[in-house]
């Protein structure tokens, strides 16, 4: 990073003295250069001559390869090789599964969103993935089913209608081996070969083919 006077001249180095609010997210050290450390917002600073700049970044990790992609109606989720789950596109109902996001899209209305991958915050690792138009679920290998973003009309399954960005377990305790999700719902189908839905209309464009 580098600062400029307003005359377009740019101030000794050592008379500037930068500053991080979080080491460990970022470090910027006595030349400007910043360092991630972490993952989140951090404000860096810069001041000279009685004057402070700052400015607010974002650190996040460099998305790896993914081995799947699911699509919802405006984001996308892909699933990497270690099971975790990366977001992008809007995050208006928090489908992304992060609590913040770094960018405004759609100009004429600016809305959360993010252009590039972010991991979703959870410990949990997911075997597969399922998006419905603004709400995101994944399923573990012990069967577990979570869910986030969007729940007007139920559709996270957490027995509530309140929008989540944390990855909440569907109710219930089931042991899921299958999940698919719609607009505004989700179903699964169970290790009892049970087909459970919750949500609005959630079996509309659903479609199982035997195999899981």
């Amino acid at each position: 990073m580098s600062i400029e006077r307003l005359d377009g001249s740019t101030p000794s180095p050592s008379w500037v003295r930068w500053a991080s609010s979080d080491e460990t997210i970022a470090t910027v050290d006595e030349t400007g250069l910043v360092t991630g450390t972490g993952v989140g917002q951090v404000e860096i600073s810069a001041s000279v001559q009685g004057l402070t700049a700052t400015l607010f970044l974002w650190v996040w990790e460099l998305a790896p390869p993914f081995v799947s992609v699911e699509v919802g109606l405006a984001h996308s989720c892909g699933l990497a090789e270690d099971g975790r789950a990366w977001c992008w596109g809007a995050n208006w109902d928090s489908q992304l599964g992060v609590p913040l996001v770094p960018d405004r899209c759609l100009p004429s209305a600016p809305l959360p969103c993010a252009t590039g991958a972010l991991p979703v915050l959870t410990d949990a690792r997911f075997e597969t993935l399922a998006l419905g138009g603004n709400h995101s679920c994944g399923l573990t290998s012990s069967g577990v089913a979570l869910c986030w973003g969007a729940n007007v009309s139920g559709q996270l399954g957490d027995g509530g209608t309140t929008t989540r960005w944390s990855p909440e377990p569907v109710a219930g305790d089931h042991v899921f081996r299958w999940l698919a999700a719609s607009q505004a719902g989700t179903c699964g189908i169970t290790e009892l070969d049970e087909l459970l839905c919750w949500g609005s209309s959630p079996s509309v464009d659903l479609e199982f083919d035997g195999t899981a």
